[in-house]
Parts: C-alpha cells; structure tokens; sequence
C-alpha cells in the first residue's frame, strides 16, 4: 500500500507504482504498458480515468503520476488498469494529512 499527503505539490511524491504481469500466464512481466490509461476511484466513487498515463519503469514495473485533484480527499484511492495483454490490476493507497 502507498501513502499520499492531501494535495501534496511534489509531482514525484504523487506517483501510484503498478506492476503488470501477461493476462495468459499471470506471472510474466508485462512490457508495451506505457501510455497505458489506468483508473482511479476514490473513497468508494465510481472509477474514473486518471489525469495521467502509465510511465515504464523497466520489467514490468510502472507508475502514474496523480495530479493534485486526485489527491485532494482524505481517505482511501483504488488505482485499477486492465488491457487486453495485462492481468487485472488493483492497487490501494491512502491520502493523510501528513506524509507518512
């Protein structure tokens, strides 16, 4: 799990990380993610796209850089990305007032 400041101003403090693995095998990392769109909900909301789009990190590693709307609300974000060569991803983070 990650945690965010409420409406942290540092871009690289905001960034939600993701590992995507093949959807055939689940296990292998997945490769040609980035640019990819992942979503976002927060504290139960419906999913919506986030700002930002998937940035490679190498071997099946990425992340997406939230912008500050997306963490402007104290509480708990669901960070989701499924495409046709990835298995479903889910990923947890919190919001606090201080940086923990």
């Amino acid at each position: 799990m990650q945690s965010f400041q409420v409406r942290c101003r540092i871009d690289a403090q905001r960034r939600l990380f993701l590992f995507l693995v093949d959807a055939s095998d689940g296990m292998t990392p997945e490769l040609g993610e980035a640019g990819g769109q992942p979503q976002i909900s927060k504290n139960g909301a419906p999913f919506v796209n986030t700002a930002g789009i998937l940035v490679a990190i190498g071997n099946g590693a990425y992340y997406v850089e939230l912008n500050q709307a997306e963490v402007d609300t104290l509480g708990w974000i669901l960070v989701r990305y499924k495409s046709a060569n990835t298995a479903e991803f889910q990923g947890i983070a919190h919001v606090s007032a201080f940086f923990i």
